[in-house]
């Protein structure tokens, strides 16, 4: 090998090995440029009513819980007061720098500096042992479908029509851990099937917040139509989940 090609070789390494001292440009995170927030005056017609159009986000009827809710992606009863809440309802409309549409992920981290900046927000994550469903393998044993080949999982969750109280849940080539997250009962869900494989699974069933305020001939519980259907059970239990605690808050800073 001729001499020259070792030392091209070497020369090589070094500038590939030089190179992460350069200086990095960092992309700025972006942020809400103006973002207007008012005690919602009432009567109270919208609660929870969030709105994203392009660069514009507007939330109706929201509590500082439900915002922190929003802002860290989390549900009820994963989000707690250390002190006294705050029980006022708010309408915010916000406008976010640039001229590309917001995704969700962009809103929530927006959100959150805006609670630590408005309502000065601090928080912090702590595990407590609450009351739990773990999703398990029925006696029956599970009827569960896996999914042949690759791909992407993609569910949809949402109503069969407008005029139906039941709710379409569909999974395709899905992990457990996907129905897991999207089961919307009065407590956290856990997966204790062990089973790891990914799968096609749908079914239809009446929202639990439905069945709480009235049941009507055709209602389905997901309790029981899991266990008929799929060959899962959701069984009653206490385990370690993550809390999100609101440590202080504040009424919102002026406009």
């Amino acid at each position: 090998m001729p001499r020259t090609s070792g030392f091209l070789f070497c020369l090589g390494a070094f500038v590939v090995a030089a190179m992460p001292l350069w200086p990095q440009t960092a992309v700025p995170a972006r942020s809400f440029e103006v973002a207007s927030i008012r005690e919602h005056p009432g009567p109270l017609r919208v609660m929870k009513g969030l709105t994203i159009s392009g660069t514009l986000v507007r939330f109706d009827g929201y509590t500082a819980l439900m915002l922190v809710q929003e802002a860290y992606g989390m549900k009820p009863y994963e989000v707690t007061y250390a002190g006294q809440p705050l029980t006022s309802f708010y309408d915010i409309m916000a406008r976010a720098s640039g001229d590309v549409p917001l995704s969700n992920a962009e809103m929530r981290q927006m959100l959150q500096t805006l609670l630590a900046e408005r309502f000065r927000l601090k928080v912090h994550h702590e595990s407590r042992e609450l009351d739990v469903y773990v999703l398990a393998v029925a006696r029956i044993g599970s009827k569960l479908k896996e999914s042949p080949g690759d791909g992407e999982c993609h569910s949809l969750i949402g109503p069969v029509n407008p005029a139906d109280r039941n709710y379409r849940y569909s999974y395709t080539h899905c992990p457990l851990s996907r129905l897991v997250e999207s089961l919307s009962l009065d407590r956290p869900v856990v997966d204790g099937t062990g089973l790891t494989g990914y799968y096609d699974i749908a079914f239809a069933a009446t929202p639990e917040f439905r069945l709480r305020n009235s049941s009507e001939p055709g209602d389905a519980s997901v309790f029981d139509v899991l266990q008929s259907g799929q060959g899962l059970r959701l069984e009653p239990r206490k385990a370690p989940i993550d809390v999100l605690v609101i440590d202080h808050v504040e009424q919102p800073v002026e406009n």
